[in-house]
């Protein structure tokens, strides 16, 4: 017997899917390859053979289930370039959320709320109920999971331990729902309550949770970059005072050689010696090391950093976070100029400016090909973190966050500007 009702619940579980893979990378093709499984898929569905007459039993329910849930991931697979896990977890999570308005619309018929709906030949009042609710709760969670998913780009970084907890939790659900299926009256109701709540569960579990953990890791991840940049200020700052030392200490001994080079040698000698000592001087001392640390590391790449402002306005701040929130700065800047063709374009400037309370820092530079922006951040260009933010600009919104301010960026035609706001108070804890 061909059967209707395989059709319907095809297009559910097609159109349930879709909730968790539509922002995903398409394959080649897909226009007129995702019809084709369409098709094909509805075609299966409905010549699936239902006996006739008899109860097929909870054993054939279940091996209905599984073809026709894999065929939908055979086709998905064709159709979106993941990998066979990634589309059977989210192939499952979407057969939750079809579990889900199943027993919901089981739960309105158990209720006797949808009497009033009509039917139609080959079509039961049960299925014109789940043509007219699905949509409205798949909807919900496209809503409340789908952009969620979509937004973070979960199908590219799945975590292969929860996913594996989630798709368990879901089959075991949906196994023990065809034995439910013999209960009646309010015990059906706790089943389908049962069930919905398990999916759910297991959907929170399978992604929000999983998010949950990113971020903690991610935390965890700058946390570890602030103590590294602690630990560069400290040598940077020994380093810059060793050196100080040490040009003193040549100079003075250079009056001894007086007598053994000519007066162009010693001043060339000298020359080179104020290089080296020359410091930049801003009246903070973490912006000060930073600074002249950077000017002396490049020079001979021929960028140019010009600073301007009173460094003493902040003083309110820590000294590691201002090495590390201006250190990302300086170091992004570097990194585009160092790209440059044009020697002359390799110029870094650095303006800090106090309006009242407030302190603004503009930062601009020269860049040359393309920067993308997500979550109002330039996403890395470091190959080892692509597909992810810099843990440096995220650790630079923080911390002008902690100081009541805020990181705006600002991109014209070849110049990234970047501009940091702090308020003089004290950090919040």
């Amino acid at each position: 017997m061909f059967e209707f009702g395989n059709v319907i619940f095809m297009l559910q579980i097609l159109a349930s899917e879709l909730i968790f893979l539509y922002a995903a990378d398409r394959r080649k093709g897909f226009v007129w390859k995702y019809p084709c499984v369409l098709l094909l898929c509805l075609t299966l569905a409905y010549f699936f053979p239902m006996p006739v007459g008899i109860s097929y039993g909870i054993p054939y329910s279940l091996f209905r289930f599984f073809f026709l849930i894999a065929i939908s991931v055979v086709g998905m697979w064709t159709c979106f370039q993941l990998s066979v896990r990634q589309v059977f977890s989210l192939c499952i999570a979407g057969y939750a959320v079809q579990h889900i308005s199943y027993h919901c619309v089981s739960i309105m018929k158990r209720l006797n709320l949808l009497e009033w709906l009509p039917t139609k030949w080959m079509i039961s009042r049960q299925n014109v109920a789940e043509l007219l609710f699905f949509p409205i709760i798949y909807f919900l969670f496209y809503m409340c999971l789908g952009r969620f998913i979509a937004k973070n780009e979960y199908y590219k970084k799945m975590d292969k331990s929860f996913s594996i907890i989630a798709i368990v939790t879901i089959i075991i659900c949906i196994v023990f729902s065809r034995f439910g299926r013999q209960a009646q009256g309010m015990g059906a109701i706790s089943v389908s309550l049962y069930a919905i709540a398990c999916c759910t569960l297991a959907l929170l579990v399978q992604f929000v949770l999983c998010k949950m953990v990113e971020l903690r890791n991610e935390n965890s991840a700058i946390q570890m970059l602030r103590k590294e940049e602690s630990k560069q200020y400290e040598i940077s700052k020994n380093n810059m005072d060793l050196l100080n030392v040490k040009y003193h200490d040549l100079k003075r001994r250079l009056s001894d050689y007086d007598d053994r080079l000519t007066k162009e040698e010693i001043n060339s000698i000298k020359d080179v010696l104020r290089d080296y000592a020359s410091k930049i001087k801003t009246g903070n001392e973490a912006l000060d090391v930073l600074l002249t640390d950077t000017c002396r590391k490049y020079q001979q790449d021929g960028v140019m950093l010009n600073y301007a402002g009173d460094g003493t306005s902040l003083a309110f701040m820590n000294v590691s976070d201002v090495y590390s929130l201006f250190g990302n700065a300086v170091s992004n800047a570097v990194e585009a100029v160092l790209a440059l063709d044009n020697p002359d374009q390799k110029i870094i400037d650095m303006i800090l400016e106090k309006k009242g309370d407030m302190i603004v820092v503009h930062i601009s530079n020269y860049y040359q090909g393309e920067i993308s922006i997500e979550d109002g951040l330039p996403c890395t260009t470091k190959k080892e973190e692509q597909g992810y933010h810099g843990y440096g600009m995220k650790s630079m919104k923080l911390i002008a966050e902690k100081y009541g301010g805020s990181l705006d960026v600002q991109i014209t035609k070849d110049v990234f500007s970047l501009a940091i706001s702090l308020w003089q108070e004290q950090p919040k804890i």
